[in-house]
């Protein structure tokens, strides 16, 4: 029994990752904010405390004298405890000494024993006093006779609640909920071109190749849309390949297999002369071995054609191929063939290698030999060579056939087109693979008269370097 599969992770949704994301950035900027706004609001308050605080000090020392000499004339003993508004309810408290270090004049809530800084500090001081925590200012008197130290607890000051009052937390709150609409309502902008071509591509038929048209996608999304192209367009060749072969290979065979039925029904029937029979079944082997012939020169065409569609493959198939071995491998084809009918091949390889898929280069110089062994004269010669021109690389192969008519130059290229007047056995099926592997390699194919008779074929190679080691 199979163990149980482990279950599928659970894919991650780009939608709501966006969401958290933005929404972590929103919380996060408006912390940020609000702490801001506290910080701001606590200084600039705590600017205005001191210059209240620094106002009372002030009034207190308005009366202050007065005060003092009205208690000294009537034999009054000080210091002596005042209180005012700001005093009575605890907020502020005083302290007014002499400049002899003497306590003359205080709030009933301040300390009578010591003053609440040394007499020597002058401005603002902030300090700890039973356990409290107090704002101080010390100033002198317009008469230059008594110094005043006032206080005011920090803790009556300013404090959260009175930064974050109420319309300041409702606007923070509304800021809170737009910035969640905004945040969905974006992303959901965001990601509608998404949406629209993800049912683009849904709505199509198992045939339907058509590169994607992204609808607006954001520019992230277009390396992914390029590359799926790229999929869907090699796809179409391979798909059209592969139709392209059936039908062919459908019509193609069907002439040379009527014939070996036809001569295998002759060979079988009982009343075939041993001559007759003979013959058929001479015919017989003809055809059986024309018919493996162009089974396979398609096959070469199937994959000739899925090489020169598929850019990827052709770049990850090449290296560089030695020419003298591919030859040798290319001429143990048609080597039999060549010496039964006294054939000279002569190899002048000048440039040993080529960048390019030797599966591919092997194939191009068998269809080329097999095709000059055809056409060429009993006892003629055949030659095959390489040579740089400029950066460029030529690869020929020049025999002394017939040559060809000037209308048959271009059509030669065609499947299954012979040329005028060729009676030799063959399928047409040649030149147009080594037209589909030379546009694989990007090299491009000439048809010339040789010199002296006959016709050279040339391949020219422009220059290519290997790809780089993954």
């Amino acid at each position: 029994m199979n163990a149980a599969q482990p279950p599928a992770p659970r894919p991650w949704s780009l939608r709501r990752r966006l969401l958290a994301v933005a929404l972590a950035a929103g919380a996060l900027a408006w912390l940020a904010g609000g702490l801001a706004i506290y910080v701001v609001v606590q200084s600039q308050h705590a600017a205005l405390f001191d210059e209240r605080l620094g106002d009372i000090a002030k009034t207190l020392l308005a009366f202050a004298d007065h005060e003092i000499a009205e208690v000294e004339a009537e034999g009054g003993q000080v210091p002596v405890h005042l209180d005012t508004e700001g005093t009575a309810r605890g907020r502020y408290r005083y302290q007014i000494w002499s400049l002899s270090g003497r306590l003359v004049l205080s709030s009933p809530n301040a300390p009578s024993d010591r003053p609440f800084v040394p007499l020597a500090s002058t401005g603002f001081a902030t300090v700890e006093l039973g356990g409290e925590t107090l704002r101080v200012i010390v100033a002198d008197a317009p008469s230059r006779m008594h110094v005043i130290q006032a206080a005011e607890p920090v803790g009556q000051r300013l404090d959260m609640g009175d930064v974050f009052n109420s319309p300041l937390l409702a606007g923070l709150a509304l800021s809170v909920v737009a910035i969640v609409g905004w945040t969905l309502l974006l992303s959901r902008l965001a990601l509608r071109p998404v949406d629209a071509t993800a049912a683009q591509i849904g709505d199509r038929g198992p045939t339907d190749l058509r590169p994607v048209a992204p609808e607006r996608l954001p520019g992230e999304f277009t390396p992914l849309i390029d590359a799926l192209n790229q999929l869907l367009r090699r796809l179409d060749v391979a798909l059209k390949s592969e139709r392209n072969f059936v039908a062919a290979a459908a019509h193609e065979l069907r002439t040379p297999l009527a014939g070996l039925q036809a001569q295998s029904q002759l060979a079988a029937h009982p009343r075939t002369s041993e001559a007759d029979r003979a013959a058929a079944l001479r015919a017989l082997q003809e055809g059986v071995d024309q018919s493996a012939h162009l089974v396979a020169q398609l096959l070469d065409l199937a994959r000739s054609d899925a090489l020169a569609g598929d850019p990827a493959r052709m770049l990850a198939d090449a290296e560089s191929v030695a020419l003298r071995a591919t030859l040798e491998e290319a001429l143990a084809d048609v080597a039999p063939a060549a010496a039964e009918r006294g054939l000279r091949i002569t190899q002048r390889l000048a440039v040993p290698t080529l960048v390019g898929s030797s599966f591919a280069l092997r194939v191009v110089l068998r269809n080329l030999l097999s095709n000059a062994v055809g056409q060429a004269p009993d006892g003629s010669d055949i030659e095959v060579g390489s040579r740089p021109e400029g950066e460029a690389t030529l690869l020929w192969v020049a025999d002394r056939g017939p040559g060809i008519a000037p209308a048959d130059s271009e059509r030669l290229f065609e499947r299954f087109h012979r040329g005028r007047g060729n009676t030799r056995p063959g399928v047409g099926l040649g030149l147009a693979i080594v037209k589909a592997l030379a546009d694989a390699h990007g090299a491009t194919v000439a048809l010339r008269p040789r010199e002296g008779g006959g016709l050279v074929v040339e391949l020219r190679f422009p220059p290519r370097s290997l790809p780089p080691l993954r």
